[in-house]
């Protein structure tokens, strides 16, 4: 029997050195190669799983393992066939390279796992004594990834438990935080910090609270009509885009010089920039979309906008020290001007 466990052995080896030749210091190639090489890893550690089994059982049924440490052959043989799972599973996933943790330790550690796996084995099957150590490290080295891939598991689920939550209308952590900022905040000295938390995409459990103290001050509407002229005018238009007002005559005419406003500080924010990151493709589309959105919910009030929302468009080509970028939003105010 020890010479068909070395036999085994000598196949696990040389699987060992196939598998090290197809991966050490090498990425997953892309399309059909990168499924080729992915069924490649897993063929590797099926047929060495399958060997080590194998040598393992030789092992056990010669009394080689009755130093591990667990009650009754059973139990022993739960541990021994663990250890051994958990170190071949841990090596597949550092072959795999999934994230950059595990693609760092996919260059060695995969190797290293069947290189301890053969030595351990070889010298219990062949009755020597300094066994243990590249055993239990095998097992340990294994179980890193393995850890690894259920932490990501459970904190996926988390994420998901705690989306569901929020969807069933329970508030998250977020949210509560929010909500405390809304409840510490005086609404008869500013109404403006308060906008934000009324926003179309933000939950009913912080809205509801946001919209009770903004309309607690009984000129609320005079408020938001007048800050359409000052530098909040881009949270008025948020607030404006997802809820309705009682006198929607007292912003028709101030929405002109909240385009306007909204539309100077965009060409300030252009025009201070002096570093490329400074500006992105995607940036002031939140403040565009909440001025279409509002005008939307203000169509057909006898206004004529364009005017305003040609200088919002035009201010995107407000002089710049960097880079301009190509802005996403003037292909929206593009398609509203041409529709207007």
């Amino acid at each position: 029997m020890v010479i068909i466990g070395n036999i085994l052995l000598g196949i696990a080896a040389l699987l060992f050195l196939i598998f090290t030749k197809m991966t050490f210091g090498k990425s997953a190639p892309s399309g059909d190669a990168g499924v080729g090489w992915a069924w490649g890893i897993i063929i590797s550690h099926l047929a060495t799983l399958i060997c080590l089994s194998l040598v393992t059982a030789i092992i056990g049924s010669q009394g080689g393992f009755a130093w591990v440490a667990a009650s009754g052959s059973s139990a022993r043989f739960m541990w021994v066939a663990g250890g051994l799972l958990v170190a071949l599973l841990g090596s597949m996933f550092m072959a795999f390279r999934e994230g950059p943790m595990l693609s760092w330790l996919g260059n060695f550690l995969p190797g290293t796992i069947h290189l301890l796996l053969i030595i351990g084995l070889g010298i219990l099957l062949n009755g020597g004594t300094a066994y243990r150590l590249p055993l239990l490290l095998a097992a340990g080295l294994g179980a890193v990834p393995c850890g690894l891939i259920l932490f990501a598991s459970l904190k996926s689920k988390a994420e998901s438990y705690f989306a569901a939550v929020k969807g069933a209308g329970r508030p998250d952590e977020n949210d509560l935080r929010m909500i405390g900022e809304i409840e510490r905040h005086d609404a008869s000295k500013d109404l403006s910090n308060l906008l934000i938390f009324t926003d179309f995409n933000k939950d009913k459990s912080v809205r509801e609270p946001a919209l009770a103290k903004i309309k607690s001050q009984s000129d609320w509407q005079q408020q938001l009509a007048k800050g359409l002229r000052e530098r909040w005018a881009s949270e008025v238009f948020t607030f404006l885009a997802g809820n309705e007002v009682d006198d929607k005559s007292l912003f028709a005419e101030p929405l002109h010089a909240g385009i306007l406003m909204q539309a100077e500080l965009i060409r300030e924010k252009i025009g201070e920039a002096y570093l490329d990151h400074h500006l992105y493709e995607g940036q002031f589309l939140w403040e565009t979309e909440r001025i279409l959105k509002t005008l939307e919910r203000f169509e057909g009030n006898g206004q004529d906008y364009r005017p305003e929302m040609q200088v919002l468009r035009e201010a995107f080509d407000a002089r710049c020290k960097i880079r301009r970028p190509n802005f996403v939003c003037r292909e929206y105010l593009d398609k509203w001007l041409k529709k207007h």
